[in-house]
This record gives structure tokens, C-alpha cells and sequence, in this order.
């Protein structure tokens, strides 16, 4: 039988945090330390987050 106290049986603080402040996913987050660090975000463009292997391979 399968167990409810897996990570993905209540959401965590950043997709909680994420759906208060109107944002989609918690990715979110991620993009904005990611711009901050090398600023490759540009006003009006469009991101795609592919999730491959979400919190594996990150630090």
C-alpha cells in the first residue's frame, strides 16, 4: 500500500508561498536567484520550466 507521507502529499512552503503571491509553481523562485546571479531575464520574455528531475540535481 502506497504511503501519504511522501513529499508530494501536501505542498511545501515555496508552492504555498508561490500560490499566495499569484505565481504558478514554485519554480519561480529558482528563476529569480538564477536572474539575480547572472541577469539573463528580460522584461516581457517567456520561460519554460521543463522539470526534469525537480530538486535532484540543484543545490
Amino acid at each position: 500500500m502506497p504511503s501519504k507521507s511522501n513529499s508530494y502529499s501536501k505542498p511545501d512552503f515555496w508552492s504555498q508561498k508561490a500560490f499566495k503571491e499569484g505565481y504558478p509553481a514554485r519554480s519561480v523562485y529558482k528563476l529569480q536567484e538564477i536572474d539575480d546571479k547572472f541577469g539573463m531575464l528580460k522584461k516581457g520574455y517567456t520561460v519554460l520550466d521543463l522539470g526534469a528531475a525537480p530538486g535532484s540535481w540543484t543545490t
